[in-house]
């Protein structure tokens, strides 16, 4: 075997070639070329990133990756995801992309790498804890078919919360207004600061925030903010994917803590679901930490259906 590993970049035109080494491993969470290239564009500039291509007798099988999390950032902190073609793994190539990486990486001092995979795939856990990481929390992706949603059954939740002061509208609604994508920011900021998450929240630089947040995959029509007179208070908004048109995906759903246990989530996501099915897709994808409660019993109510649990991992270094 003929093992050779290179460095990738955005000006190496290796999106084609990553697109389909990560829908080959993960073909349930499929991408677009396109939105490789994108979000290359979009990365936060404090956040440092580097990628490899392990190339097998003139074929790319495998990447690897580090890089740093906007909304936790920690400059000795990173993330490392290792990926090789099914057909491909256990041949030592996995093992040689995150030597590889962990070499690159010894230039910036880490004390701390994480990763992730999903508690179906026990051949990526064994690499994991082989390599001396641990369980560190874990993240439940659901489903919601959104085919028939019964939404009589929530008639009287919502005459409440139409009684409640609050109203709801989307982005495209508030586009005209004076400093709109400002206030996105700072409730948003707000809303994040109670998610789940291993690290301390670090908010996003306001320019960091608008390059990434207003990307192709945004639905303005779809982004529901609850308002209480003029003050932003709670936020639900969908996202679109061109590998999954019949899906649309949930980001952040959050209430601002002085309006919460008022039914305003509960109302942003049913919101979210009468879109969803003007819009033509037939479920919505949802994540949400294992502890947080309060956000999963929303969901369980509404029919999501968990798939197999996300497990985070840590190695401190």
């Amino acid at each position: 075997m003929n093992l050779s590993i290179r460095a990738s970049d955005t000006t190496t035109n290796d999106s084609a070639a990553l697109c389909a080494i990560e829908n080959a491993v993960w073909p349930e969470h499929p991408g677009t070329v396109e939105e490789w290239a994108d979000w290359d564009t979009r990365r936060d500039p404090k956040c440092k990133w580097a990628r490899w291509i392990a190339n097998v007798d003139g074929e790319d099988v495998g990447m690897a990756t580090y890089n740093q999390a906007s909304g936790m950032y920690h400059p000795h902190k990173f993330f490392v995801n290792v990926m090789v073609l099914p057909e491909y793994q256990q041949r030592g190539i996995g093992t040689a992309l995150y030597n590889h990486t962990l070499q690159a990486l010894a230039a910036h001092d880490p004390i701390a790498i994480r990763s992730d995979t999903r508690a179906d795939r026990p051949q990526s856990i064994r690499f994991i804890e082989k390599h001396g990481f641990v369980e560190e929390m874990r993240v439940w992706q659901s489903v919601l078919d959104i085919r028939g949603f019964p939404f009589a059954d929530y008639a009287a939740d919502r005459e409440r919360f139409a009684a409640s002061g609050v109203t709801i509208t989307t982005l495209a609604e508030l586009r005209d207004v004076p400093d709109r994508n400002r206030k996105w920011y700072e409730m948003e900021t707000v809303l994040l600061h109670d998610v789940p998450r291993p690290e301390p929240f670090t908010p996003l630089e306001y320019e960091v925030f608008l390059t990434q947040r207003l990307n192709p995959s945004l639905l303005e029509e779809g982004f529901f903010i609850a308002l209480d007179g003029d003050e932003w208070v709670g936020s639900s908004g969908l996202w679109k994917s061109e590998a999954e048109r019949e899906k649309l995906f949930t980001g952040l759903t959050g209430v601002n803590p002085s309006h919460r246990r008022k039914g305003i989530a509960q109302e942003l996501k049913l919101r979210a679901v009468e879109f969803a099915q003007q819009y033509g897709a037939t479920r919505v994808v949802t994540d949400n930490a294992s502890t947080n409660r309060p956000m999963l019993s929303i969901n369980e109510r509404m029919g999501f259906e968990k798939e197999p649990v996300w497990i985070n991992y840590v190695k401190h270094l």
